[in-house]
């Protein structure tokens, strides 16, 4: 699913699921490709139906986190989910995924809660340094400085 294939990929994806509506990863994929083509809404509903399909989908609640706690569409934010799905997600890792904090820290300060959305997003950073994934740490640098300023994130 390269960003510049997905209006090829999307017929595909879409037929599988008509042919097998119970595919979580297919879901998942669909909503990756809608996430990529910046439509957030459409993404949603996807990695709502794999979460129903799959409660445990670690990538569905990081894609609808995500999408919950960053949006630009403020109909589509809701900090109280986004919070419960990555709760979810970092209790299915063991608290050990850079990338589960991160969106957790979104998630708490699209809730207004800075301080936490401050601690979380800081374990992510620390976890992507010991893990030696630069693009992230940067990624959750730019998160921090906002938590700081008590600005949520905004993709």
């Amino acid at each position: 699913l390269h960003a510049d294939r997905t209006a090829e990929a999307l017929p595909e994806l879409e037929k599988t699921q008509e042919l097998n509506p119970s595919f979580p990863a297919g879901e998942e994929a669909l909503a990756m490709v809608y996430w990529m083509q910046r439509k957030d809404g459409e993404a949603l509903q996807h990695y709502h139906k794999a979460l129903e399909l799959n409660p445990n989908s670690v990538a569905a609640l990081v894609g609808a986190t995500r999408i919950l706690a960053s949006a630009q569409d403020a109909a589509l934010r809701d900090g109280v989910e986004a919070v419960k799905l990555a709760a979810h997600a970092d209790e299915l890792t063991g608290g050990k995924d850079p990338m589960v904090l991160d969106v957790m820290g979104a998630a708490y300060a699209e809730s207004g809660d800075f301080g936490t959305a401050l601690k979380v997003a800081q374990q992510a950073l620390d976890l992507a340094a010991v893990q030696g994934n630069d693009g992230l740490e940067e990624m959750i640098s730019v998160r921090i400085n906002l938590y700081r300023q008590k600005r949520p994130y905004r993709k």
